[in-house]
C-alpha cells in the first residue's frame, strides 16, 4: 500500500511541475513580446464638425501605454488627414515635448463636403501589431456645396450579431450571449426588442439593447435545433438563425461583481471525456504584466473566483491553453479600481468687464503631478452640434488600444462611472471576442525595434567652404528660422 501510495504521489507532482513549466513557457514568452516599451496616442480635436475654411485645433498627448503617464522618450508626432478613399489630403510633423504638443490644420481649399480621418502615430508605434496610434473621423462642410442641409429619410438596415462569450456555441452548454445591433451607418440601435424561438417556434428567452445598441441572453443551445432570432424595429420585422453550434468545447461565464471576480468554465459530457486530467491553464495579462495557473477539468463545471486585488488596473485579458498551450478561449473583463480619474467640478462663471471668466474645479488634482499635466479645453455653445466626439482620453488609452473593433461612444463608460455603466461595459466586452493580442505573433515574438524613437529632426549637411551662401547652407538657415 505504501508504494501505491509513493508512486501516486510521485506522479501528482510530476504532473504538477510539468504544469507550471508550461504555464512558464507561456508566462515567459508573452514577457519577451512585452518587454519593449510601447506607446499610446491620444488627439483632442476641438470640433467633429467643420466648416470649409476654419481650423482644425488640437492638443496630442503621446502616453506610456503601461503606466498611463506622458511618454518622454518621443519627440516627434506624424499628422495625417485622409479622405473617404484613404487619400493622403494633409499631413505634418510637430514636435512632442514632454508627451504633449499642439498644432492646427487649415480647412482650405483642398477640402470639399464628406467625411475625413484624422490619424496621429510616433514611429516607434510602427514595431507593434497592437494598435495605439489615433484615428477619428470628422465631417467638413462646403458652403457653396452645401446651402442647406437637406433631412433624408433611408430605409432602416440592421446588422444584427449575436456572440458566445467565449467564441463558440457548445452543445448542452448554457452561455451567455452578446447581441449587437447597428443601422446601416454602423451605430448601435437602441431600444430594439428580440425573441429567440426554437425549431418548434416555442419562446425561449427575449432580450432588449441598450443605448449603445447592445443587449445579452442566456440560451442552452442543442446540435438538433435550429434557432430563430426574430427583430421587431419600427414597425418591422427581421430574422436571424443560430446554427453554429459545436458538438464539442469548452464555453466561460464570467461575473464581474464589484468585488470579485466569478470565472467558470463549462463543458458538456462528451468534451469531458477528451479533457479530463490533461493539463489546461488559465492566465490573465493586460499587455505588459501576466499570471497564470492550472487548471484540470474533473467535472463539466470548474469555477475559480478572484479578487479585484489580483487583477490589473483597467482591462484584463483571461485566456484559456490547452495541453499543448493552444489557446481555447478569451474573455475581456475591466478593473476599474486603480483606474484614478480626475473629475472636473460645477464651471463657476463670472463677468468680468466684456469677459467672461470661467473656472473649473479639477478634483484630485492635489494627488497628481501637476508638472507633467495638461487641460486641453474646446469651448463651443452649449447647443452646439460641432462636437460629437466618440473617445475622451481615458477610453482611447485604458480601452481602445486592447480591442479589434472600433468602439461607439466609448466615453460613456468613463463619465460619471455608475452600476450600470460597469455592467454595460461588461456586456460590451462580452461582444468584442478575441483581444487585439495575436497569440501567435507572441509565441514567435514577432517584434523588432526596427523603427526608432526619433529625437526631432536630424540634418546633415556638408559646407562648401568657397561658398557660405550655399544651396545647404541657405537650407541650414531656414530650417533654424
Amino acid at each position: 500500500m505504501k508504494k501505491l501510495v509513493f508512486i501516486t504521489i510521485f506522479l501528482i507532482s510530476n504532473l504538477l511541475i510539468s504544469q507550471e513549466q508550461k504555464i512558464d513557457k507561456i508566462i515567459s514568452s508573452f514577457d519577451d513580446y512585452s518587454s519593449l516599451y510601447r506607446e499610446v496616442t491620444y488627439c483632442h480635436l476641438n470640433k467633429s464638425t467643420y466648416i470649409k475654411g476654419e481650423m482644425i485645433g488640437f492638443s496630442g498627448y503621446v502616453l506610456d501605454k503601461d503606466l498611463k503617464v506622458p511618454s518622454e522618450s518621443t519627440k516627434n508626432l506624424y499628422c495625417v488627414i485622409t479622405d473617404a478613399s484613404n487619400n493622403i489630403i494633409k499631413s505634418k510633423l510637430v514636435k512632442v515635448d514632454n508627451g504633449f504638443t499642439s498644432n492646427v490644420f487649415t480647412i482650405d481649399s483642398l477640402f470639399s463636403s464628406g467625411q475625413y480621418t484624422f490619424k496621429a502615430y510616433t514611429n516607434w508605434m510602427r514595431n507593434f501589431d497592437e494598435p495605439s496610434a489615433f484615428v477619428e473621423s470628422f465631417r467638413v462642410i462646403d458652403p457653396e456645396e452645401e446651402s442647406s442641409i437637406q433631412k433624408t429619410v433611408t430605409t432602416q438596415k440592421l446588422d444584427a450579431q449575436f456572440l458566445p462569450e467565449g467564441g463558440f456555441f457548445v452543445n448542452s452548454v448554457k452561455t451567455s450571449v452578446g447581441v449587437i445591433i447597428k443601422s446601416h451607418e454602423g451605430y448601435g440601435v437602441q431600444n430594439v426588442e428580440g425573441k429567440i424561438y426554437d425549431s418548434n417556434n416555442q419562446l425561449l428567452v427575449s432580450f432588449q439593447t441598450n443605448a449603445l445598441g447592445i443587449g445579452k441572453f442566456q440560451l442552452t443551445p442543442s446540435l438538433d435545433q435550429t434557432y430563430k432570432v426574430e427583430i421587431n424595429h419600427l414597425g418591422k420585422i427581421y430574422n436571424y438563425k443560430i446554427d453554429d453550434i459545436k458538438p464539442k468545447g469548452i464555453s466561460v461565464h464570467v461575473n464581474n461583481s464589484p468585488k470579485l471576480l466569478a470565472i467558470e468554465l463549462r463543458t458538456n459530457q462528451s468534451t469531458l471525456k477528451d479533457i479530463k486530467g490533461k493539463a489546461y491553464k488559465l492566465t490573465v495579462h493586460n499587455g505588459k504584466g501576466s499570471k497564470g495557473t492550472p487548471v484540470t477539468f474533473k467535472e463539466k463545471s470548474l469555477l475559480k473566483i478572484v479578487d479585484h486585488e489580483e487583477l490589473f488596473p483597467g482591462v484584463n485579458i483571461l485566456t484559456l491553453f490547452d495541453e499543448n498551450n493552444t489557446p481555447v478561449l478569451e474573455r475581456m473583463v475591466f478593473n476599474y479600481k486603480g483606474v484614478n480619474l480626475i473629475n472636473t467640478g460645477t464651471p463657476i462663471t463670472t463677468r468680468y468687464k466684456d469677459s467672461t471668466r470661467i473656472s473649473i474645479p479639477l478634483m484630485d488634482l492635489a494627488n497628481s503631478s501637476t508638472e507633467k499635466s495638461n487641460i486641453s479645453i474646446s469651448i463651443l455653445p452649449e447647443t452646439t452640434k460641432s462636437y460629437q466626439r466618440h473617445h475622451n482620453i481615458i477610453s482611447y488609452t485604458y480601452l481602445q488600444p486592447y480591442l479589434r473593433s472600433y468602439i461607439e461612444n466609448a466615453h460613456y463608460y468613463f463619465t460619471n462611472i455608475d452600476t450600470r455603466k460597469r455592467y454595460d461595459l461588461d456586456n460590451l466586452l462580452l461582444t468584442q471576442g478575441w483581444s487585439s493580442y495575436n497569440w501567435g505573433y507572441i509565441f514567435n515574438n514577432n517584434v523588432t525595434d526596427k523603427y526608432a524613437f526619433e529625437d526631432g529632426i536630424v540634418l546633415k549637411a556638408n559646407q562648401n567652404k568657397k561658398d557660405k551662401r550655399s544651396m545647404w547652407y541657405t537650407l541650414l538657415n531656414r530650417i533654424v528660422e
